[in-house]
C-alpha cells in the first residue's frame, strides 16, 4: 500500500459544506501545541461558529475540540483536518499523529477532571 503524498499545511483540504468537522478545520488555524494562543485570543474564539466550538489542539494535520453534545463530562473529538469519512481513510502519517496526541489529550483531560 503506497503512502499518501506528504501533507502540505499551506494547502487547505477541499471544502465539504456538509461536514461540520471540515467547517471547524477551515475556521480555526493551526498553532504550535507547545505555544497555544491565549484563551481570549481571536484565533480561539469559540463563537466563530454556531454552535460554539472550543478548540483544544490545532496542528496542521489534526484538531481536537470539545464536543457540543458530549456523551460524558470532558468529551473531546480528535480528528484529522482533511476530510476523512472513516478512520480507516486516514493516511499512515495522519494515523501516527492521531495516535501520538490521543495519549497526551487523554492524560491532560484526566488530570483536568481530577482538579
Amino acid at each position: 500500500m503506497a503512502e499518501d503524498a506528504p501533507f502540505d499545511p499551506t494547502v487547505l483540504p477541499p471544502e465539504d459544506n456538509s461536514c461540520p468537522f471540515c467547517t471547524i478545520a477551515q475556521t480555526y488555524p493551526s498553532f504550535p501545541p507547545q505555544q497555544p494562543p491565549a484563551p481570549d485570543s481571536p484565533a480561539l474564539d469559540p463563537f466563530k461558529l454556531a454552535p460554539a466550538s472550543f478548540v483544544v489542539l490545532s496542528t496542521p494535520v489534526l484538531m481536537a475540540f470539545l464536543d457540543i453534545m458530549p456523551l460524558s463530562h470532558g468529551h473531546l473529538l480528535l480528528c484529522p483536518r482533511s476530510h476523512k469519512p472513516k478512520l480507516s481513510d486516514v493516511s499512515p502519517s495522519e494515523a501516527a499523529e492521531l495516535g501520538a496526541y490521543l495519549r497526551i489529550l487523554s492524560k491532560a483531560l484526566f488530570i483536568s477532571l481530577e482538579l
